[in-house]
């Protein structure tokens, strides 16, 4: 019976089915076409409320045709979806890929602000 609960919660290849992805920066963006083109069912964040609207319209979020593409087709297909909620995102995922920027290099030191979610999960 355990088994047979696993193979309903993952994809074709073996992963988790319902993956979150945080980030729609390139990272973020070529692991959630990535996944979502593999069988996988993937839902993105973003703070940035336009990159999503721009993805559900069809435009490209990052500076690269090809991943746009890849992401489009993701979205077309039902595969890749968005969420405006990171706590829906949580709770909804089985798996999360943490894909934000942390670049430091202006004063040398990460920057780990966006990491603080403690708003989130109180």
């Amino acid at each position: 019976m355990e088994s047979k609960e696993r193979c309903d919660t993952t994809s074709k290849c073996g992963m988790p089915n319902n993956i979150g992805v945080i980030g729609l920066g390139f990272v973020g963006s070529a692991n959630a076409a990535g996944l979502a083109l593999n069988g996988s069912k993937v839902a993105v964040y973003d703070m940035n409320i336009e990159k999503l609207a721009a993805l559900e319209q069809g435009y490209g979020v990052v500076d690269e045709a090809s991943l746009n593409a890849k992401l489009t087709e993701a979205f077309m297909v039902g595969q890749l979806s968005t969420v405006v909620s990171l706590k829906d995102l949580i709770s909804e995922s089985d798996f999360l890929f943490v894909c934000i920027n942390t670049d430091g290099s202006v004063t040398g030191v990460e920057e780990l602000a966006p990491l603080d979610c403690r708003s989130v999960v109180e």
